[in-house]
Parts: structure tokens; C-alpha cells; sequence
């Protein structure tokens, strides 16, 4: 009788033991009890991409109304990839992640950062892009520093709900700001002479003042105000769907696809400081 009832308690312990050794998959994560949307993706054979096609020559449409673009060209070649169509879902840039979190579309592409507010509704892939921020000013501005441009004459631009907004809080806090709810917006006003300085990269900067010789771009690079990634998202927990994204993108800079892809649609050199900084920010070494 006492033999059998440590063969009870033996047998229960397992279980207890089981029960703690096991993890049970976030809510919303993918794993034996969910499903990650990429099988909902590949199922369907569409995947749906969340953006604010306003950042050329990052993701913008052309003079055929038509989405294209450094980000387009990434997303066209994971479509093929996972042998799917690809479809754009398309909204200003207050509406892309409530877009993804509604169900919208099955991921977000948009040159976003991921921010801590941000992770809280969905799961950011790891940097896909990597800028160098700085000012686009007129092209007879003479100022080179970035405390000349912190005076309370000096008129910023900025994107609202962008790194744009942060940016000129660290940098420039004694300066007039004007918010507008698109980056187009705020390209023209300064130069139109309406703004003295917005901050922007050296990809989205550097293109509109090749295209507009009535700007420049200024204080990019180390000595400027800094790097910032942009990152793809998924919904929340969905680490395969994450981790798929990881390794693609991951893929296509190992095999030279990236550069390639970049220097054909951004239209400048993929330098090798350029991949240092995306690896580091990536979190792994060149």
C-alpha cells in the first residue's frame, strides 16, 4: 500500500514538473497553439503591406500612380520569395499601424523606427534601412553647426508623430517648430522659403535636393545628428513571422542583393560604412 502511494506522488510531480517546464506561447504569438501570419500569407498567396508611400526614393509612386522604391524593391522580391502576390495597402502615416493591428494588411513596410510606444502593438523585424539624419536647408544658408540653428529665429519643419519631432527636442529646443501631418509638405516649405530647416536622412534629404537645387543637405553623417534604422513590423508575437523577415532581409546582404537593390533605386553608393552601421544596428558584426 505505501509503495503504491509514492508511485501517486512520483506520478504527480511529473506532471507538476512538466507543467512548469513547459512555455506556453505568448497571446498572439505564433507557435503549437497559434498560427503566425505568414501561413495565413501563404495560404491566401497575397501579402499585404501596410505604407505611407510618401518617402521617395525609400517607397513613394511614380508619375504612373504606381509604388515603387528601394522598399518596394525588397517587398517584390520576398513576395517572389515566398511566391505569393504582393499588395499594398495604402494610408497617411497616422494610419499604418492601426492598419496592421486591425487586420488590415499581414505586415508594415513604411521607413518606420521602432520606438518603445511602437512595440507596445506590434513586433518590429530588425533594421532593414539605415539612415544618416541631418537638415535640408536652402541652398544659400551658410550656417554649418548645429547651435546655429538653435535660435528662437529659426523655423523647423517636421512630420508629426516622426523621429523628426524628437529630433529637434534634443537638438534644437530653442527653435519655433511647425508640425505638418506629411513629409512632402514640409520638403516644399522650406524650399519655398517658408521653414528654414527640416530634419530628414540623407536618402529622403539627399534625393529631393539632387532633384531641387534650391536645398542642400547638411549635417549628415558622424558628425551630424546621427544614425536612425527603419524597421519592417509584424503583429504582435508573431516570432516566425518576425524571424522570416530576419533571415531575408539578412539573405539579401550576404548575397549582394542589397547593395545592389540600393544603389539601383536610392541612387547612391551602399559604402561600407553604410553596412557597418546597419550591422551593428542589426546587432551583429560586418
Amino acid at each position: 500500500m505505501r509503495m503504491r502511494w509514492r508511485l501517486v506522488v512520483v506520478a504527480a510531480l511529473v506532471g507538476v514538473l512538466g507543467a512548469c517546464g513547459s512555455t506556453p506561447s505568448p497571446s498572439g504569438s505564433s507557435g503549437p497553439q497559434g498560427s503566425s501570419q505568414l501561413d495565413k500569407v501563404q495560404a491566401a498567396g497575397v501579402l499585404r503591406i501596410c505604407a505611407d508611400p510618401e518617402w521617395v526614393p525609400a517607397l513613394y509612386k511614380d508619375e504612373s500612380g504606381q509604388i515603387t522604391g528601394f522598399l518596394w524593391a525588397i517587398a517584390d522580391k520576398m513576395a517572389s520569395e515566398l511566391k505569393v502576390k504582393l499588395e499594398w495597402v495604402e494610408s497617411n502615416w497616422d494610419g499604418v499601424l492601426p492598419g496592421l493591428q486591425s487586420g488590415k494588411c499581414d505586415m508594415l513596410m513604411t521607413s518606420m523606427t521602432a520606438k518603445p510606444a511602437r512595440t507596445l502593438a506590434v513586433t518590429f523585424a530588425k533594421p532593414d534601412q539605415i539612415f544618416s539624419l541631418g537638415l535640408l536647408v536652402r541652398a544659400n544658408d551658410t550656417r554649418t553647426k548645429i547651435e546655429e540653428f538653435n535660435t528662437p529665429d529659426t523655423t523647423f519643419c517636421v512630420q508629426q508623430n516622426t523621429l523628426e519631432e524628437t529630433a529637434v527636442a534634443k537638438w534644437f529646443p530653442k527653435a519655433q517648430v511647425t508640425k505638418l501631418p506629411n513629409t512632402t509638405d514640409c520638403l516644399l516649405a522650406v524650399q519655398a522659403n517658408k521653414a528654414h530647416a527640416k530634419p530628414t536622412d540623407n536618402i529622403i534629404g539627399g534625393k529631393y535636393a539632387q532633384d531641387h537645387p534650391e536645398v542642400k543637405m547638411i549635417l549628415t553623417g558622424v558628425q551630424g545628428l546621427g544614425y536612425i534604422p527603419s524597421n519592417s513590423a509584424v503583429p504582435k508575437n508573431d516570432w516566425v513571422f518576425k524571424n522570416y523577415i530576419d533571415t531575408f532581409i539578412m539573405t539579401l546582404i550576404n548575397e549582394g542583393d542589397y547593395k545592389t537593390l540600393y544603389e539601383q533605386y536610392v541612387g547612391l553608393p551602399f559604402t561600407s560604412a553604410d553596412l557597418q552601421e546597419l550591422m551593428l544596428q542589426r546587432g551583429n558584426t560586418p
